[in-house]
């Protein structure tokens, strides 16, 4: 009896820390005369948006977003949401007025309910003529 319990308990326990986002740093981005930052605080794989990457959000700012994704082609892109901008986005693509853009996604070796983990990280430095983005952004078990 004591054996179960202690498995069962053990289970749980690798499943609740399995399961944590792990998110560190942040996305700054200025465009049309604003200025915001974006530090994610939770993340979600877009596999259930049937997209390969991730979308971060501040828990308590949902407008403060970003996605992360890899196009069919092998292009990544990030789509910074404009907090109070509603459904308004910037769309950050190819290396062209970056000095880094840096942009990885991959699967993990485990997943939640059929959906993969993914791990990755958003290093970039850009000063487009419509957007300025800078950022350093690991994320890990986005699920």
């Amino acid at each position: 009896m004591r054996r179960t319990a202690a498995a069962i308990l053990g289970g749980v326990m690798v499943l609740t820390t399995a399961c944590s986002n792990e998110l560190k740093g942040s996305v700054q981005a200025t465009h049309a005369g604003q200025t915001w930052t974006v530090t994610p605080t939770e993340c979600a794989s877009g596999q259930r948006q049937a997209f390969f990457g991730i979308d971060a959000r501040e828990a308590d700012r949902p407008d403060a977003s970003l996605r992360v994704l890899l196009d069919p082609i092998g292009n990544h892109s990030l789509l910074l949401g404009v907090p109070g901008g509603g459904n308004k986005g910037v769309l950050v693509q190819g290396n062209e007025g970056c000095k880094t853009f840096d942009i990885h996604v991959e699967r993990q070796n485990s997943s939640i309910n059929n959906i993969a983990n993914l791990r990755g990280h958003v290093r970039i430095d850009c000063d487009k003529p419509d957007v300025k983005v800078t950022g350093d952004l690991t994320f890990a078990n986005c699920h």
